[in-house]
């Protein structure tokens, strides 16, 4: 071992000294602050999965050991009959053509039907040739449910429909009117969320074409941080020909980034 040179013990215990000590970390408790919080936040579905998965499931485990039935007949009692109930399964021919089946099911069918679903989701989001005809096709029983949802929501928002008549009962002659939202100059508002894909690039095109010149459009993005690139690229190509059908454009929202990256500026506060 070195010898330590003259001052250096005096010098290491100043170092030391002079060192904090860290305390103790303290590990959180499973029980406390926010973990609380979480198990209120988890209990609804935690009950549900008990007691329309896990308990089903051990009962049925239980019941396979009696000679309990799904309907039994009145009177007839329960009794334990230990495996007779597995050895009259395992002794039947039908059984195992059963579980070949289901090996076959699992082996083939499941491994296929997930690789076409990616390779379908995939070429779904991919510029090709025919990509829109492929796209109508692809999402049609999609768009018929929500056309029909649709449909549904504008009887009921119908300034005659369901839900103002139901507040004409509670408020006497209380309307409101949910199809448009005014801005204070007359012009036209555009409220941007986060959930919209190039699924809305159709009817966003469609909005926009109809904007009449002259007027004032403002699109608001308080409420959004990114935006699928199909969306980007529309509002993009509108704010391009904006200028010349005499279209004053204005940005809502939050200046940065998510501005930055559409190619357009927000206004001057």
């Amino acid at each position: 071992m070195s010898a330590i040179p003259s001052g250096g013990a005096e010098v290491a215990a100043e170092v030391a000294a002079a060192t904090p000590m860290r305390a103790p970390q303290q590990r959180p408790s499973r029980f406390g602050g926010e973990s609380v919080t979480g198990w209120l936040f988890s209990a609804p579905a935690i009950i549900l999965i008990a007691c329309f998965i896990i308990l089903p499931f051990l009962l049925a485990f239980y019941f396979s050991f009696t000679n309990e039935r799904l309907l039994s007949p009145p009177g007839r009692e329960t009794q334990w009959i230990g495996f007779d109930n597995y050895a009259r399964v395992f002794n039947n021919p039908r059984f195992w053509t059963s579980l070949g089946n289901n090996i076959t099911f699992s082996l083939i069918v499941v491994p296929l039907q997930t690789f076409f679903a990616l390779f379908l989701a995939l070429l779904v989001n991919q510029k090709l040739r025919g990509v829109v005809v492929f796209r109508t096709i692809f999402f049609i029983p999609i768009t018929v449910v929500m056309a029909a949802s649709a449909v549904i929501w504008v009887v009921l928002l119908n300034p005659q429909g369901l839900i103002n008549a139901f507040f004409e009962i509670l408020i006497y002659n209380y309307q409101l009117n949910f199809y448009r939202e005014e801005t204070t100059d007359g012009g036209f508002k555009i409220r941007l969320t986060e959930h919209m894909t190039f699924l809305n690039k159709a009817a966003l095109k469609r909005i926009l074409r109809e904007v009449p010149k002259g007027c004032t459009l403002t699109i608001d993005m308080t409420g959004t941080r990114i935006l699928d690139h199909d969306v980007r690229e529309v509002i993009q190509d509108f704010a391009t020909h904006a200028a010349a059908d005499d279209i004053k454009l204005r940005i809502e929202g939050e200046s940065g980034p998510k501005v930055a990256l559409m190619g357009l500026s927000s206004p001057p506060h």
